[in-house]
């Protein structure tokens, strides 16, 4: 591997790097403890300067549509949010992450009329007439979700001042009233569980599924029985 233009620290349980002519460490939140561990961190090192030094040739952000600016966005190795916020040492969750890219994926990235629309020239309007698009595929639920990452994105891009303005400001969740969670019958659970492992896809689905509407535990609860409480 070529020399390192950078730094490398094995502090405490994981690896972290830093620039020449920076004062503070990042983290590669790549554990320590393998003789592999340190390539390993090296090589997410040079992939993060190279990221970046595209990006860097891409031209100002204010120029690049929605879907070039949000191609890193809520990919956990890549994403520049969730880089900043664990470098701050804040929460986010790998599963939200997952979750906002799927979104992103299905309801922004498809929709063309948004997705190639350069980041300076988005306005408010833009992202409301893009809430009614997804309103009528996906409903109310996961359209304030789709918003939600939408939203994070320009939220960031603004903390970064690669825009001047955040399309995504005061716009708020779109209000509705939860269905209550009703009870399986007699019958309903008797079709569900008549087969094993039946429309459930494994042994292992059909036994938590099956305790937990037999019993009305939590899906916490099931998951955390073991043996001798059995």
């Amino acid at each position: 591997m070529e020399k390192a233009p950078f730094y490398l620290w094995e502090r405490g349980k994981y690896w972290y790097f830093r620039l020449p002519g920076q004062s503070s460490f990042r983290s590669t939140q790549i554990a320590t403890g393998t003789k592999a561990s340190k390539r390993r961190a090296e090589q997410w090192v040079f992939e993060l300067l190279d990221q970046s030094a595209k990006a860097a040739g891409r031209g100002p952000a204010t120029e690049l549509t929605f879907l070039d600016y949000a191609k890193p966005y809520f990919i956990w190795d890549e994403c520049p949010r969730i880089r900043r916020r664990l470098d701050e040492n804040k929460s986010i969750g790998r599963e939200h992450a997952r979750q906002s890219r799927r979104w992103l994926e299905l309801y922004v990235f498809a929709d063309d009329d948004f997705a190639t629309q350069e980041m300076g020239a988005i306005r408010r309007a833009d992202v409301l007439r893009l809430r009614d698009r997804v309103r009528e595929k996906a409903g109310l639920a996961t359209t304030n979700k789709v918003i939600s990452a939408v939203k994070a994105i320009f939220s960031e891009a603004m903390y970064r001042e690669d825009i001047d303005r955040d399309p995504g400001a005061k716009i708020g969740p779109i209000k509705y009233e939860k269905a209550e969670r009703g009870v399986l019958s007699r019958d309903q659970l008797a079709a569900l569980f008549s087969d094993v492992p039946g429309v459930w896809g494994d042994l292992r689905s059909y036994a938590v599924f099956n305790t937990a509407a037999r019993t009305g535990m939590r899906s916490g609860e099931v998951l955390a029985l073991t043996w001798a409480q059995i």
